[in-house]
């Protein structure tokens, strides 16, 4: 189930809003008080937090920003008036849309919609980049200690791989842990 946490000064809107996305099977928490909705959004780890930024003010994008480093929520700010600080603002955020006041309730769940997929989508992005940079660090282990095995024991590639995989295998440890327990040993006695 699909989580929204939304901020706003206006309680109808709150109330609105929340009958919205409830409606559309969503879990919803909301609140207007500005102080203690950054706890609550910790605690309840949203996919969406739809936030008034007349409600937040100045705090707006430091806000959006804490709570980038600690859900992977999308943000999507509502806002009366769009003008250049806001959109400065919005650089280097995690935020896909927003909406400018007033809006019908089709336009914010269409956005909301998007704003979920599309953050989804860089999640995933980011996951497998996070994966690939891991196996990348991995392979120059072994690539490292293959190299330390060709030149010291005067051994082709094929060999020294061979001889790492079953040292690998012999020790239960997957390859590019021994190579990297290999290589900081190599680095402690010269």
């Amino acid at each position: 189930m699909k989580k929204i946490f939304i901020v706003d000064s206006d309680q109808k809107t709150i109330y609105t809003l929340q009958n919205l996305f409830r409606n559309k099977g969503y879990q919803v928490q909301a609140t207007q008080n500005v102080m203690e909705c950054m706890s609550r959004i910790i605690k309840f780890k949203p996919d969406l937090v739809l936030a008034s930024y007349d409600a937040w003010g100045r705090s707006s994008f430091e806000n959006a920003r804490r709570i980038e480093n600690v859900t992977p929520a999308a943000i999507l700010f509502m806002v009366k008036d769009v003008d250049d600080m806001f959109l400065n603002g919005l650089q280097g955020l995690k935020v896909y849309a927003y909406l400018k006041r007033p809006v019908s309730l089709a336009e914010v769940y269409r956005t909301s919609e998007f704003a979920l997929k599309s953050v989804r989508k860089i999640n995933t992005l980011q996951l497998e980049l996070s994966k690939l940079e891991k196996s990348l660090e991995n392979r120059k282990y072994v690539e490292r200690a293959k190299l330390h095995f060709i030149s010291k024991y005067d051994m082709d590639e094929g060999e020294a791989y061979s001889t790492l995989r079953k040292m690998s295998m012999d020790k239960g440890l997957p390859i590019h842990e021994l190579c990297k327990y290999l290589l900081d040993d190599l680095y402690e006695n010269d």
